[in-house]
């Protein structure tokens, strides 16, 4: 069983390249990070001898942050009030209106894991054998929930946040070690929550509800079945229909599509196009990165099998699709740039090791067209010291340039480059 971590929601990081809920410093890769990125001569924008280079920045507009606060406030204090019934009210309001914030993330949601977070002792961050953090809810919360939802059987919210707890629960009870370190108990334990939160979603039809928080709880006992592609592909084909324009579907669906799970690298990227194409005229080609961003938290192998053009078009369109391109595109270079430079690479196979060396060189350039096209300001709310290290991050990418003498310009249209007037 791991550690106590004694950690609330708002502590943890859920790093899966920009799609987490992530604090304004979390932006900011720590210097030793990037400096990893370039050489010992880089040319970078924070030292004080290149300032010129520099001529012309944007400060970003504010993110969601206070959206989020206002919306914890609000989900804690009916919780701390034991006011379920009307709790439940304003997450069915947000889960049928889809309601949701700046930067895309779902209220219906982002409530669920609020309670999750303010009833809980500790919470565990995601590994390879689960999608998301799980809480380690104690007995005297599950009594809170379970007497709420036993008041109200008919009303669904309540059902499925009593459902997530025992999911929650049986997580705890398995502990997050791999298979071979859970012993009998843990497996017991795990199989009899997840029993309980299967039990209680029979008793509303999503057909009738059309409710994603429901499905997307549904959802979350895969992990527990011996399914099929088809059955995980149903499943998740239901949730998404339910909120087209909404990425979490296609993270989790990715997650349980890779060869640890249900699938072969074939069926996920079969899955991975599908995605894309059933919700093209929604998010374009958005569905398709998520589904190898995801995989590529794990794995290098998706790195050499995908549609780099389209992983690119889907990187762009998840951009521009948000409320903050230019800090969503730092996450995502920072995340694809720690893919390069990682150490893993597989020398047992030649061709591979040939072709994971290319695809990341490929990378490099898609993380340049995708940093000069959204970042259109610096996302760093005026803070000087952030700041600076965002624009040392972004000039590790654009070193050429740079040492070229060329003065950058961080417009509403992306970052240019001209040469410097001369005197």
């Amino acid at each position: 069983m791991m550690a106590q971590l004694g950690k609330t929601i708002e502590d943890v990081a859920i790093t899966t390249f920009g799609l987490a809920v992530l604090p304004l410093v979390a932006l900011v890769s720590p210097r030793t990070v990037v400096n990893s990125f370039i050489d010992g001569n880089a040319c970078s924008l924070d030292a004080e001898d290149n300032q010129d280079l520099l001529v012309r920045k944007r400060v970003a507009p504010v993110g969601d942050k206070s959206e989020l606060e206002a919306l914890r406030n609000e989900v804690t204090e009916l919780v701390d009030a034991n006011k379920w019934t009307e709790l439940a009210e304003r997450i069915a309001e947000w889960d049928q209106t889809r309601q949701k914030t700046v930067q895309d993330r779902r209220y219906a949601t982002l409530a669920l894991d609020i309670i999750r977070s303010h009833l809980a002792d500790a919470v565990y961050p995601p590994n390879m054998c689960n999608f998301e953090p799980y809480y380690a809810i104690p007995d005297g919360a599950l009594t809170r929930v379970e007497r709420a939802a036993e008041a109200d059987p008919e009303n669904p919210m309540l059902t499925a946040l009593l459902a997530q707890v025992h999911i929650d629960r049986g997580w705890f009870a398995r502990g997050g070690g791999w298979s071979d370190e859970v012993d009998e108990a843990g497996w017991e334990k795990l199989a009899r929550s997840f029993e309980d939160a299967a039990r209680l979603l029979q008793r509303h039809d999503l057909g009738d509800i059309r409710s994603p928080l429901y499905a997307y709880v549904q959802f979350q006992l895969l992990a527990a079945v011996d399914a099929t592609v088809e059955v995980a592909r149903d499943l998740y084909r239901l949730w998404s229909d339910l909120d087209i324009t909404d990425l979490a579907p296609h993270r989790f669906f990715a997650f349980l599509m890779t060869p640890r799970w249900f699938g072969t690298w074939s069926d996920f990227e079969a899955q991975a196009r599908s995605a894309a194409d059933r919700t093209a005229s929604a998010t374009g080609d958005v569905a398709y990165a998520i589904f190898h961003l995801e995989a590529l938290n794990h794995y290098d192998r998706p790195l050499t099998l995908m549609d780099i053009d389209r992983f690119e078009q889907g990187l762009n369109d998840f951009c521009a699709a948000r409320g903050l391109p230019a800090q969503d595109a730092l996450v995502l270079a920072r995340g694809l740039q720690a893919e390069i430079c990682t150490d893993m690479v597989p020398i047992w196979n030649e061709l591979f090791h040939y072709r994971l060396l290319k695809r990341r060189g490929e990378l490099r350039g898609v993380i340049k067209r995708l940093l000069a096209r959204h970042v259109t300001c610096v996302p760093t709310e005026g803070k000087e010291a952030l700041e600076k290290q965002v624009l040392n991050e972004i000039s590790s990418h654009f070193q050429k340039e740079l040492k070229a003498g060329k003065v950058m310009n961080i417009t509403e249209d992306g970052i240019e480059f001209e040469l410097p007037p001369e005197n």
